[in-house]
């Protein structure tokens, strides 16, 4: 397996501009010269020299806007700036500590004002910090601190975080080896506007079956699910995932339909639900069952846990004890409810239906909450 490198390119802007403007220049004086290793007809020769020249005048114009740009805020001034608290100030200035522009190079000072952009949340600054912890520059290497910071970076849709965070899930560098990680990050990469995911996603994906591209998606999707603070936009990602053949549909609806997510869309989560139920993924009738509840189709919603628990989906045994208790979309029956909120608490540990368990209990006898009890010890057996 080959090792993956990580970047900082998007950080270091200006100096990749510079050297981008150098390297078509040097290219122009080449092709403009009389004196070739290789023969170019003159027709073709013509047009490489009218397209570099043309190169050179965009590059040109861009080293004019860097240097333009650089010129703006003085260092003093940008240390002033950086110092009243200015995030975006104390980044640019450990940018300028770490490569020596306009000031003495000092890693140990760039790694003092990437923290304090980091702290603030500056995204930017949270994947250099990462960096320099990853290469031991200015401070001790550590790939563990390394990480902690590039994924706070990958969480706010830093384009390098997202896509350094993909490269140590599939080096191995400062957690678990983990390719199919490293695959879902690199989608997040791109997806947050890093355009240099291609090689790295075609490397991983040769190397990664179907099944393992389906089990690091779903723990991704759990992921992102009970991440409140998600940045990325998570609608595209779940289209992307949406396309592996076969789809993971069951995990799709369940992460449309979680509640309290700025991306939840139940219409989306209603169709991969039914996706999900007509390829047998089973998993998918409790969330229907829950999304019925929710537009107070009760009775739709107890077929959907019937449903499921008959697939031996017994997470749905407390929402259906609940409909019992409640009398809603079914008969109102105490003891059906117990029966089911039985089996909820004391079988399958669900503690979250205690108090409906309960209130059950409070209506029965002790002589009917036995026979329930009874009743759903033998119905686990079988």
């Amino acid at each position: 397996m080959l090792r993956l490198k990580m970047r900082s390119w998007a950080d270091n802007g200006s100096k990749g501009r510079s050297q981008f403007v150098t390297s078509v220049a040097v290219a122009f004086v080449l092709v403009s010269t009389s004196r070739y290793p290789f023969q170019i007809p003159r027709k073709e020769m013509v047009q490489v020299r009218h397209t570099l020249r043309h190169f050179v005048l965009m590059a040109l114009a861009l080293l004019g806007t860097v240097a333009a740009q650089a010129s703006q805020v003085s260092m003093p001034d940008l240390i002033k700036k950086a110092e009243s608290g200015d995030p975006e100030a104390q980044f640019q200035v450990g940018r300028a500590y770490e490569d020596g522009a306009a000031i003495e190079q000092n890693e140990e000072l760039a790694v003092r004002w990437y923290r304090k952009a980091a702290d603030q949340g500056y995204s930017k600054a949270q994947n250099s910090l990462g960096l320099l912890y990853r290469q031991g520059k200015g401070v001790a290497r550590d790939k563990v601190e390394a990480v902690r910071w590039q994924r706070k970076a990958a969480l706010q849709c830093d384009p390098n975080g997202a896509y350094n965070l993909a490269i140590a899930y599939y080096n191995g560098d400062g957690l678990d080896a983990d390719p199919g990680l490293a695959f879902a990050w690199l989608l997040v990469a791109k997806q947050c506007g890093n355009l240099g995911t291609k090689s790295a996603l075609d490397q991983i994906t040769s190397e990664l079956r179907n099944q393992q591209r389906e089990i690091a998606e779903t723990k991704f999707i759990e992921y992102m699910i009970a991440t409140s603070d998600f940045k990325p936009d998570v609608d595209k990602m779940l289209t992307t995932m949406g396309t592996i053949d076969p789809p993971l549909a069951g995990d799709i609806c369940r992460a449309y339909a979680a509640k309290g997510m700025k991306w939840r869309d139940t219409t989306k989560a209603q169709s991969w639900c039914e996706k999900a139920i007509s390829l047998e993924m089973e998993e998918a009738y409790i969330v229907l069952g829950t999304l019925a509840e929710e537009r107070n189709d009760f009775s739709k919603a107890a077929e959907l846990y019937r449903k499921a628990v008959e697939e031996e989906d017994f997470s749905a045994v407390g929402s259906l004890g609940i409909l019992y208790l409640e009398g809603k979309g079914v008969r109102k029956d105490p003891a059906e409810a117990y029966f089911w909120l039985y089996l909820a608490t004391e079988t399958y540990g669900q503690v979250s239906f205690k108090s409906g368990f309960d209130l059950a209990a409070q209506q029965l006898s002790d002589k009917e909450k036995q026979e329930q009890e009874k009743r759903a010890k033998y119905w686990a057996e079988e």
